[in-house]
This record gives structure tokens, sequence and C-alpha cells, in this order.
């Protein structure tokens, strides 16, 4: 029999940035600027730590997480304190068995740190600078911005290289929200050069499957989507052909089911819920009027983008506080967690 990795958290939800993880009788998750502990049974939340927290992964009495790109651990009652401080440019981390796996985009590379020791692994090192990184019990996946490949490299064993095994080749500009289901792997891929952009300033995906092996790359649905997590034969999607939409439907595109109207982004599972953030409608209407203004000057799509990341700039103060809300699997009893 194999053996199972025990995880910080699942592997969907850290490529949602990791606000939420489920651990024992708790859920913890991050909300305006808030980590909170709720209990499953009586849904009893208390705040214990205030800070911008991120890519959350818990095991023995600790959180660990990244917070103003510094990893972090919290024990359980709260209290805070570095696990390494001399790590002050971690972008992303997720903890497999001992290890905790780290990104560092300043520096270019993956790395891994030893939780019995806080030492770095000197024999680990992946020269890359990847827009999204994945891992299952047996390697980790990511996408690297330099050729856009999708490579992979073995979790266990030691490596020091400049790149893994090239999985899929001209992954456009690269493949993003990686997931790995049994033999394969999804992921969201733009078909747009240079990419283009919907009425809320996303660039415009399409999920796509692809065989660890390489084989048999599959585009699952025409619908442009952002923000999906895969689980157990299904794929929760923000449906952005449809406004952000929440959706779910089959790993193979069929049964295509909307659960919620809501404006979603962020979409995390626990247990028999799926839980996601929502963005203020007011502020998604703004973006579009303004969005088609700009496209209507005959601008060149970097004024536009320039544009754009200027106007965000100047409207983020304006913006209200994101919303928690869950909804079951099957579409019903949808609630907001409130704090």
């Amino acid at each position: 029999m194999a053996y199972v990795y025990t995880r910080g958290n699942t592997l969907g939800n850290l490529q949602n940035k990791g606000l939420i993880v489920d651990y024992g009788k708790y859920i913890y998750f991050y909300l305006n600027g808030g980590l909170y502990r709720m209990n499953k049974e009586n849904n009893e939340k208390i705040l214990i730590y205030k800070g911008e927290t991120k890519y959350l992964n818990v095991t023995g009495d600790f959180i660990y997480c990244v917070e103003d790109r510094t990893l972090y651990r919290i024990a359980i009652s709260g209290e805070e304190h570095y696990i390494a401080p001399y790590y002050e440019d971690v972008e992303e981390i997720s903890i497999v068995d001992h290890w905790i796996y780290c990104h560092d985009s300043w520096s270019e590379y993956i790395f891994r740190i030893n939780m019995n020791n806080s030492h770095k692994d000197e024999f680990f090192y992946i020269d890359t600078v990847p827009f999204s990184m994945a891992m299952d019990n047996e390697n980790i996946y990511f996408s690297s911005d330099r050729n856009g490949n999708l490579e992979v490299v073995p979790v266990g064993a030691p490596f020091d290289g400049d790149e893994g095994k090239i999985i899929g080749e001209d992954i456009g500009k690269g493949a993003f929200y990686i997931h790995v289901e049994e033999q394969w792997i999804y992921y969201l891929e733009s078909e747009q050069h240079p990419l283009e952009y919907d009425s809320f300033k996303t660039i415009k995906y399409h999920i796509y499957k692809i065989r660890k092996d390489g084989t048999n790359k599959t585009k699952i649905v025409e619908d442009y989507v952002n923000h999906i997590n895969v689980q157990d034969g299904w794929i929760y999607f923000s449906n952005r052909s449809e406004q952000g939409a929440l959706y779910k439907m089959k790993i193979d595109g069929t049964n295509k089911i909307k659960l919620s109207d809501d404006v979603c982004e962020n979409i995390h599972l626990v247990e028999d819920w799926v839980y996601y953030y929502v963005e203020d409608k007011s502020v998604y209407r703004l973006f579009q009027e303004k969005l088609r203004y700009f496209q209507s000057q005959n601008l060149s799509f970097e004024e536009v983008n320039q544009r754009m990341n200027e106007y965000e700039n100047g409207i983020f103060l304006q913006k209200e506080p994101k919303k928690l809300y869950r909804i079951r699997k099957d579409g019903t009893f949808n609630e907001e967690v409130k704090i």
C-alpha cells in the first residue's frame, strides 16, 4: 500500500490562497484582516490573530501561514512567533509531512524547510518562477513564468536542478489553479495572446485537463472561468461568462449546475460545504463601465491595462469589505459566515 503523506491543507484550498483550513473540530478562516476559529458543531467563532494571513496550513499545535511575504507560525491559542524569520520573501507555502515547501518569488525558486529543525534543505532547489504550484502525494507540479511549460518534480527526492520533467509545453502564458485528481491534472489556461481581460479585469481563462504523462490535453468547458477547486469528481468554479456565478460540474464537463448568483472567488471545500468569498457587485459594475470606456478610446492592450491598474488603485479604498458565504455542495442552505 502506498504511503499517504499528511498535509497542512488540501491542494484545492491552497490553490485558492488557502484562506480556509479544516482541522479537527474547527475550521480556521481568514476574513477582512482577521484569522478566526469556528467550531463546527455550534458555529461559535473567535478571533485568534489579527493580520492579513493566507496559505493557511495546520499541523500539530500550530498554524503556518504567510503574511506580508513572511512565513509565520501561530499557536492554536493565538500566540504568535516566526518559524523562519530569515525568510521574508515567501510568497506561498504548502506543508507535506515534516516539510514546508515555499515559493520565493524574489529569488525565483522553490525550496523547502524541515519543520523538525527549521533548517532549509540544501539538497532541494527548483530554479523557477512558478505561476502556480501544486502538490499531491508524489510530485510538485508547477507552471514556469520563463517558458510557460507545465513541469513536475518528485516530492520526496532531493532535487537540485534548473528544470523538472516537462508535462505540457506551450501552455499559453502558463497554467493557473493547478489541481491533481487521480491520473489527471486540471488547470486554467488563457488562449489569448496577448492576454485578454473580461469585464472585471480578470484574464479570460478556460478549464483544461491533461494526463500526468502529458497526453490527452482537453478543454473541458467553453465558459470563461476563474477560481476553481476540484474534489471527488467535481469541479467548482467561478463562471466569468455569467458574471462570476458559482457553478459545479463533473470533471468531464457534464452536469453543469449553478449553485449561486454571487460574484464568487477563492472557492474552498470543507466536508459537505463550499465556502466562497464575494466581491462587492457595485465595484464589479464600475469596472465594467470603466473598461468599456477605455476600450472605446482605441488604446493599445498595454495602455488599457495600465489605465485599469491606475483605476483599480484609486477605487480600492472605496471597496466594501468582502463577505464569506457557504453553501452545501448540493446547492441547498446558502448562508453568510458572519463574524
